[in-house]
């Protein structure tokens, strides 16, 4: 995901919406104290397998520390679709599955368009806050939003939604890779019988596990005829991560957070200064054809790495993954820019010495706006 090298802010209306009261900092920090080690080593389950959602002090917790800045996630991939020249609809129509209290809708709140928000949830105390935060919504946005429960095909079959959303939750709701991949291709089949352009957006959280859980769902997602990948990966290539045992494909965006969220994680020993993230785009029926996409393009998927005289960085490329390295002694005009390079850069073409040096390249044309 190509963003500017600085920080970007955090959206101001989100941040008057959703300022936690100050009176309340200290437990809600102690309540994300108890909660961070089950959403980062269980995937939200606790010693006793059942789900920390259905805890209110957990579930009010995790509204009002991870909600704000996993919001953004959503929002920063609308972004990109936009920016990439991927065509969106002119109302959001959002099934969103495992939508805890809403945070996808925060995101899409963000980008000025209608919403039609219907949330699948079992936690009855994420729907009741998911509700109650949703009323806020009003000043900023169009929206109308409902809390439903159910199987997650049956429940997309309830509205012509263009929006199939899961994040982080398709491997909550379905923990076996033959179930997972079973269930997303029944809910997407269903949608593609209605016609037209619809997209399928699969957000995890930017650990090694859940990534490469995500890139196997990928594998036997490519192989559908009525599903066409577009981002991250820019075509239906092999996945290079997936070559290492130990790697794995996530972005960072460094975003400036409030005061507030950082006062709660301070209670538990926590700061954020990024959103991390591991993410897949598919069309879901009839496939865009936007102009000039760079297909068989180039796209960098590690931090610009500084060493001892040479600059280098890792791309995604239509081979798999590779390196390549801008030699300082060795700068001319037609590699400077590589220099400047940020994680998700996008080339439409590349010329790399033997030795991995960069020759020359263009970058695919895009545009940057500010959340």
């Amino acid at each position: 995901m190509f963003f500017t090298p600085r920080a970007i802010e955090f959206p101001p209306a989100l941040e008057e919406l959703l300022r936690a009261d100050s009176t309340r900092i200290r437990p809600l920090g102690e309540a994300v104290a108890e909660l961070w080690p089950t959403l980062s080593r269980k995937r939200g389950l606790s010693d006793g397998g059942g789900h920390y959602s259905f805890r209110p002090v957990h579930a009010e917790a995790y509204a009002a520390y991870y909600l704000p800045a996993n919001a953004m996630k959503f929002a920063l991939v609308l972004e990109e679709m936009r920016r990439t020249g991927l065509p969106l609809p002119a109302d959001l129509r959002i099934a969103d599955f495992g939508a805890g209290p809403g945070t996808t809708l925060w995101g899409a709140a963000l980008c000025g368009l209608p919403i039609r928000y219907r949330a699948q949830e079992q936690s009855p105390e994420f729907a009741a806050l998911g509700r109650r935060l949703a009323s806020r919504l009003a000043s900023i946005a169009d929206v109308d939003a409902q809390w439903g429960h159910g199987d997650p095909v049956k429940f997309a079959r309830g509205g012509d939604f263009n929006f199939l959303v899961f994040q982080n939750s398709v491997h909550e709701i379905f923990p076996r890779p033959e179930e997972r991949l079973d269930a997303i291709l029944r809910l997407t089949r269903e949608a593609a019988k209605r016609g037209g352009t619809r997209w399928l957006v699969l957000i995890e959280p930017a650990l090694r596990a859940s990534s490469r859980d995500l890139l196997d769902l990928r594998k036997g997602l490519l192989a559908a005829r009525h599903l066409r990948l577009w981002l991250p990966c820019l075509s239906h290539r092999e996945c290079g991560a997936l070559r290492s045992h130990d790697d794995w494909c996530h972005e960072e965006v460094a975003v400036n957070m409030p005061e507030w969220l950082n006062a709660i994680g301070a209670e538990a020993g926590l700061r954020k200064e990024s959103v991390l993230f591991s993410y897949l785009v598919f069309s879901v029926g009839e496939h865009p054809e936007p102009e000039r996409w760079p297909g068989d393009g180039w796209r960098m998927v590690s931090q610009r790495l500084e060493r001892k005289g040479y600059t280098e960085c890792h791309l995604c490329s239509p081979e798999g993954k590779i390196r390549c390295r801008v030699q300082h002694s060795k700068v001319t005009e037609e590699n400077r820019g590589a220099l400047e390079w940020s994680r998700g850069q996008i080339l439409e073409s590349l010329e790399l010495a033997p030795s991995s040096d960069v020759v020359r390249f263009h970058c695919a044309t895009v545009n940057f706006r500010h959340l």
